[in-house]
């Protein structure tokens, strides 16, 4: 299957469109969820090894994300972080691809801190052409997109013909595209400076903890467990 410009423009629309869609589902469950909070039944189970929460609501907006998809491009293949899990795996070739994660940030999302988003790729003959991310909660929309013309290259952060690279940021505030970073960072001149965070991962072992735990005393202790 060959993807005209034009065709890669209407489905780069498509993908902010069906985020934006979906977002009101992620804030639906939200709301369900924390109206029901502290009730035996509210449809909240534990992912593998206490980690990560998982919903009714990942499977409920990839299931609608997925019905949506399939109604305007029947062809294309999809890969979903909830069937995928559940051993669906749809190896990736060179015909059109959609990429979900449904909710990225379930353990956000579940006790009720606005930091979790719906995320859209599109990858086409192997390599990743469009991607969306969209904040329900923020209401905060990154997108970005390549578009292949010829031996040409063309980035479409809003409109058709741009040329350059990068992402853009859209949000309430700013309606009008941002392109991303907003401010060039400073220099890092040590990383007593920086802001450190530590992802724990799924493998909470003893012998994984610690090595992490000693990995992160280095990183921001003062000195003494070296």
């Amino acid at each position: 299957m060959q993807l005209s410009a034009d065709e890669i423009l209407i489905l780069y629309k498509f993908c902010q469109d069906l985020a934006r869609s979906a977002g009101a589902i992620i804030l639906q469950g939200s709301k369900t969820i924390l109206e029901q909070k502290g009730k035996q039944d509210h449809g909240v189970n534990e992912k593998k090894n206490a980690v990560d929460l998982v919903t009714e609501w990942d499977v409920r907006v990839e299931e609608y994300v997925k019905d949506k998809i399939k109604e305007s491009y029947p062809g294309f293949s999809f890969i979903g972080e909830e069937s995928y899990s559940s051993g669906e795996q749809t190896p990736i070739t060179e015909a059109p691809t959609f990429c979900v994660d449904p909710i990225d940030g379930t353990t956000n999302f579940v006790h009720g801190f606005p930091y979790a988003c719906i995320s859209i790729g599109v990858i086409y003959q192997k390599f990743p052409i469009i991607g969306v991310i969209y904040n329900p909660f923020l209401g905060q929309l990154v997108r970005s997109a390549r578009l292949r013309v010829g031996s040409r290259t063309k980035y479409l952060p809003q409109y058709h013909g741009l040329k350059g690279h990068g992402s853009y940021l859209v949000s309430p505030l700013h309606p009008t595209p941002l392109r991303l970073p907003l401010s060039t960072p400073a220099p890092l001149r040590s990383l007593s400076e920086a802001q450190v965070g530590v992802e724990w991962g799924s493998d909470r072992s003893k012998q994984v903890m610690e090595a992490k735990a000693r990995s992160y005393a280095r990183l921001a202790g003062d000195g003494s467990s070296k």
